[in-house]
């Protein structure tokens, strides 16, 4: 025995009201994939190509802030060496070496402290050096407003480069309608 057919009007309304993706009030599952998604991704960058040049230096803006930004974190652990290192020098007594001050701690049983303070600049007796401190600050503030003026300047080309190339796809289209009976 079969089913009968059923009418627009017998449907559940999450049935009538879907749509081809699946999306809308009352729609339930996921949204489909794209069906065709390869021959799109190249016909958009066939759209693209008049803008390879802006496309690539929006690429090479975007790797340049990202390294940028990147490299922060690392001048900023040089900072906290500088204080750390500050901090840990004013401690120390002022007529000992570096040496001779890191063999005292070892031998007071601080000697994982002291393996970490080999590795940095100190001078015993004295505290933070702030004009290096200050300098490396400097140098992260520059780093970090050169990386977002990047930043700023893919976004600005991209956008220019997007709207360029919908005006060309719009031209495109308006021209196959005026073309049609």
């Amino acid at each position: 025995m079969s089913k009968p057919t059923e009418t627009p009007a017998q449907r559940p309304a999450a049935a009538q009201q879907r749509g081809s993706f699946g999306h809308g009030p009352g729609m339930s599952g996921p949204p489909q994939r794209a069906k065709a998604f390869t021959s799109s991704g190249r016909r958009l960058l066939g759209q693209l190509a008049p803008e390879r040049n802006r496309v690539l230096l929006v690429i090479a803006l975007a790797i340049i802030s990202v390294a940028l930004s990147l490299s922060g974190p690392k001048l900023l652990g040089r900072a906290t060496d500088l204080i750390f290192g500050g901090l840990a020098g004013q401690h120390m007594s002022p007529t000992a070496t570096k040496a001779q001050a890191l063999d005292a701690m070892r031998a007071a049983g601080h000697g994982k402290m002291a393996d970490m303070l080999s590795g940095m600049h100190l001078v015993p007796g004295q505290g933070i050096d702030f004009e290096a401190l200050a300098q490396v600050l400097l140098l992260v503030l520059a780093l970090y407003v050169t990386a977002s003026l990047f930043s700023w300047m893919q976004g600005y080309l991209l956008n220019s480069t997007v709207q360029r190339t919908v005006l060309r796809m719009r031209t495109d289209v308006q021209a196959k309608m005026n073309r049609l009976p």
